[in-house]
């Protein structure tokens, strides 16, 4: 947040990371504020719709990962994109890596005006990343949550020209155009056309190292999301052994405690831009999901939801440690990542993983991206009978 004003203790102005609020303190008293943004961009988004061209929306501050993926399949199949976001500057590479792709960065208000505006009316298909819209004090996984459509009740374009990108399979979407990043199997599934994305750029596919071996951690440090206890502990097993790794822990939250046992095993990177997660993924051997069985707050990765971990795993080609449960509903398997019981075995896993000859993670490895081409594959084949759909061709 940064901070404006010589008179900070009675009266000051914030404005968020993203620039989607200004917060005014005046003698203690905290007022909220939409931010205009960037007007230039909103004009210039509007003023320069480049024909056969699609729009990509992301109402939220998450879920920038699939937009990379799904901006490339509408490229493939012959397509202008333009994306709207409010921080273009973290899919920079995305620009550089799909010349038919513009990005925008708009405030609040901004995102507001677009989507009343007339002019997107012009664009063959919106998209929206993100079919619910997250708002302040209300849970992420709340059935109240709103939305993009209530939340965003003057949309200019035809609904049925618009195609939702559903993380809450629970909750029934807008109309029948409803992307889910994987098909899990379940009372769900009809309701969605898996569309998985896990395109970055031009990112490089990296054999495993010789020295040290690198685990990766993605993702919002929380036992909602991972199980940081048993890392704890299993690397607590492993430095007992003797062997050469680290982990690599990306994401910010809850602040996890070292004794000096372990501190020197673990790199902690925090919260990193784009570009430099994919640096960390491109130096890194496997990827740990950490998902817990015995965690009821992670059925939802088989029920209701996916985690961005595979996307990252299908786009950098990582071996993934995973547990056998959550391996089995994402077709994971020893050709292709490393499977495991119980959590007590995830300290064998990764010693597995750490004793690896070159040759044979080669071969993980390259099992692992067929099946990351089998899954764009048939999500291009899906995204095709979406857009059909929508044009009445089926």
């Amino acid at each position: 947040m940064k901070e404006s004003g010589i008179w900070e203790k009675f009266f000051s102005v914030k404005i968020s990371p993203l620039k989607t609020h200004k917060i005014v303190s005046i003698c203690g008293l905290k007022l909220k504020f939409r931010c205009d943004g960037n007007r230039k961009a909103l004009e210039k988004l509007r003023a320069t719709i480049r024909e056969n061209s699609v729009l990509i929306v992301e109402t939220n501050t998450c879920h920038y990962e699939v937009i990379p993926g799904y901006a490339k399949y509408f490229s493939e199949l012959g397509y202008n994109v333009d994306v709207a976001v409010y921080d273009g500057g973290q899919l920079d590479f995305l620009c550089e890596a799909v010349p038919t792709v513009r990005v925008f960065t708009l405030g609040e208000k901004d995102m507001d005006k677009l989507l009343g505006a007339a002019p997107i009316r012009a664009y063959h298909y919106i998209l929206f990343s993100s079919a619910i819209k997250y708002v302040d004090g209300v849970e992420v996984n709340s059935p109240k949550m709103p939305l993009v459509t209530s939340y965003y009740h003057n949309i200019a374009a035809d609904q049925k020209k618009m195609i939702f990108v559903q993380h809450h399979m629970e909750r029934q979407g807008i109309n029948r155009n409803q992307i889910a990043l994987a098909d899990l199997h379940n009372r769900y599934s009809d309701n969605f056309y898996m569309v998985n994305p896990h395109y970055f750029g031009n990112v490089k596919i990296t054999p495993k190292n010789d020295g040290v071996t690198d685990f990766i951690v993605v993702g919002g440090i929380s036992p909602r999301r991972k199980n940081y206890e048993l890392l704890l502990s299993t690397v607590r097993r492993l430095a007992a052994s003797g062997k050469k790794f680290k982990v690599t822990l990306v994401g910010s939250g809850d602040n996890l405690v070292f004794d000096e046992e372990i501190a020197p095993y673990f790199d902690m990177r925090g919260r990193l831009s784009y570009k430099e997660m994919f640096t960390a993924m491109e130096e890194a051997d496997f990827f740990l999901c950490l998902l817990d069985p015995e965690n009821p707050a992670h059925e939802r990765y088989i029920s209701t939801g996916t985690s961005g971990s595979f996307q990252l795993i299908y786009g950098f080609a990582k071996p993934c440690l995973i547990q056998k449960k959550f391996a089995d509903a994402y077709a994971f398997d020893n050709g292709n990542s490393l499977v495991y019981g119980t959590n007590g075995e995830l300290a064998e896993t990764m010693l597995k993983a750490v004793d690896m000859p070159a040759a044979e993670y080669g071969e993980i490895q390259a099992r692992l991206m067929l099946k990351a081409e089998d899954i764009r594959r048939r999500s291009l084949e899906n995204l095709k009978k979406v857009l059909r759909s929508i044009d009445g061709d089926i």
